[in-house]
């Protein structure tokens, strides 16, 4: 693994950046790297960029680096419009055909990082948001978290993915009926 893939890129500051998760990226390189305060102020420093170096023109030099974080978390905090439209986009945000649960679970929880909400609110757009084939199964399992959810998801992907395949078996009788589907031999 190369530096350059776990090192936080810079910041500029625009509506469509995420602070909090950039500032979470940026502190556990700093603790990966065991930097001192004064090391993660003139790293810090070195990445703002755009309009994040602008408002930065306004800390004084001497400023140490928990200060400076509060300040970059009070300045580029999610407006509350940009929250509104993040939780539309969480409760709005449906499970593509080509994601698997996992990916979709994990989009779920950066858009609820944005706003942000806890795990349960997560957990409830997931299940309103899941595609129309895997819901059944999952709802049924009654999950009571991300990762019972994730559990259940994967199951019935398995369920689910299982009838394409017997599809396309020319081994098989002509008809066939799975999941009360019927399928035809091709």
């Amino acid at each position: 693994m190369t530096e350059s893939m776990v090192a936080p890129g810079p910041f500029k500051g625009q509506q469509t950046d995420e602070p909090i998760t950039w500032l979470k990226r940026f502190t556990n390189y700093c603790k990966f790297k065991a930097y001192d305060e004064a090391r993660q102020t003139a790293l810090f420093r070195a990445l703002m960029q755009d309009t994040a170096s602008d408002w930065l023109e306004s800390i004084p030099d001497q400023t140490v680096f928990s200060d400076m974080e509060k300040l970059f978390t009070d300045r580029f905090k999610c407006l509350d419009i940009t929250r509104f439209k993040n939780a539309k986009d969480l409760f709005s945000t449906k499970q593509l055909a080509t994601e698997t649960v996992d990916q979709y679970i994990e989009k779920m929880t950066r858009l609820g990082r944005r706003i942000p909400v806890n795990q349960e609110v997560i957990l409830y757009a997931c299940q309103n948001g899941i595609r129309p084939e895997l819901a059944p199964f999952t709802l049924q399992k009654e999950p009571k978290s991300l990762e019972d959810l994730r559990a259940a998801g994967r199951l019935a992907e398995l369920t689910v993915q299982l009838p394409a395949a017997v599809r396309y078996s020319r081994s098989l009788p002509t008809r066939l009926v799975a999941n009360n589907v019927r399928l035809q031999a091709v």
